[in-house]
């Protein structure tokens, strides 16, 4: 399982926008491995998770922003929420402010 980081992503955008600038900056992503479950993502950037499926995401910290390739629908998570993903398309998880997730 990889991951990755895209900083580029700023918030202050539609949705519809952060998935389109997503999708374009793709090539420019850089990816890492997951090490443990733990995650601290920095306001305005976006993990990328491949292959999601039945993986739980849990905000600790902040607010976030979920969708996958493909699926209208988004949610959004502020600190105490849960998300547990249903299918296996990429999933985006963005930090709308500062966030700490658990990624499990």
């Amino acid at each position: 399982m990889t991951i990755a980081l895209h900083p580029t992503v700023h918030t202050g955008h539609s949705v519809s926008r952060l998935w389109r600038t997503s999708r374009v900056a793709e090539k420019g992503l850089t990816m890492i491995p997951v090490v443990g479950n733990m995650h601290d993502i920095q306001k305005g950037a976006t993990l990328v998770v491949h292959e999601p499926a039945h993986r739980e995401v849990t905000c600790l910290q902040g607010a976030l922003w979920i969708t996958h390739d493909g699926d209208p629908k988004d949610v959004v998570l502020d600190a105490g929420g849960h998300y547990k993903a249903d299918r296996p398309t990429r999933m985006l998880i963005h930090a709308l402010e500062n966030a700490r997730i658990r990624l499990a």
